[in-house]
């Protein structure tokens, strides 16, 4: 396994978001709309986006879920909140700028809602445990239709023989799920369909979580961040080492190593 870039000037990521859910236990029923009401006097132009949450079974061990979403920053950015779950989302619109890096793009926001969500849960929030956090990126690539191959840009191998007259690939779909060595559990699916311009587009998406985190709660926001930290290296550890160093390339990879926690 190589060592991932550092930093990339051409940005190919469309999506990157992070999510902390925790272990099942009583609904606070006044814990989001507490949150919602702070983070409206925090946060200007918040926008809140109706969702509906519906809740079965013993009202003493719900899984976590979310009830609330809102988005902010022209639609770049949105949070979805609610019992024992929250997960902050950067989405690439058409026309805005690329994601940079997280220590830009998402990490001023994830310890913002992280203090948000400590404090106005101040009672309920040392009490819930954390199971799991994640960290996702999906990249999106539109490469030359003619001769593309995909172990040039991926270290995946397909053969397809489909003995049809006139047939074509209409779209690819394919996952596959591992641990990694540092114990993280990841998640690679890729999509690919050619488009009518003579180009295929090519969609990777890469999830990376830890688990098993009894021991910290969405009280501890020193202790977050960190390990929000370690599920973004392996996710980003994961992708580089799927991507060949042609896409590397395509992407504009720089490995000067000035700062791991770029990108």
């Amino acid at each position: 396994m190589t060592n991932p870039p550092s930093y990339c000037e051409n940005s190919t990521i469309t999506e990157a978001w992070l999510s902390i859910i925790g272990m099942p236990g009583p609904v606070d029923k006044f814990g989001a709309s507490a949150l919602a009401h702070v983070a409206m006097e925090e946060i200007p132009g918040l926008v809140e986006t109706p969702a509906v949450a519906i809740v079965t079974g013993p009202t003493d061990l719900i899984a976590p879920f979310w009830e609330k979403q809102f988005s902010w920053g022209a639609d770049r950015y949105a949070v979805r909140f609610g019992h024992r779950y929250m997960s902050i989302h950067f989405v690439r619109r058409a026309g805005s700028d690329r994601y940079d890096r997280f220590a830009t793009s998402l990490e001023p926001w994830t310890v913002k809602w992280l203090e948000l969500y400590a404090n106005a849960l101040k009672k309920a929030a040392p009490s819930q445990r954390v199971d799991r956090i994640g960290f996702g990126y999906v990249n999106t690539f539109n490469f030359p239709l003619e001769d593309f191959e995909f172990p040039a840009f991926f270290k995946l191998d397909l053969s397809l023989d489909v003995e049809a007259p006139n047939a074509g690939l209409l779209g690819l779909t394919s996952s596959f799920h591992f641990r990694e060595s540092t114990g993280a559990y990841v998640r690679i699916e890729l999509s690919a369909e050619p488009r009518g311009d003579e180009t295929i587009s090519v969609v990777t998406k890469v999830l990376a979580e830890l688990r098993d985190l009894d021991e910290v709660s969405f009280a501890d926001t020193a202790r977050l961040l960190p390990l929000i930290k370690d599920a973004k290296a392996a996710a980003k550890r994961t992708f580089f080492n799927f991507a060949t160093k042609r896409t590397h390339d395509i992407m504009g990879a720089r490995y000067d190593n000035a700062d791991p926690d770029l990108g």
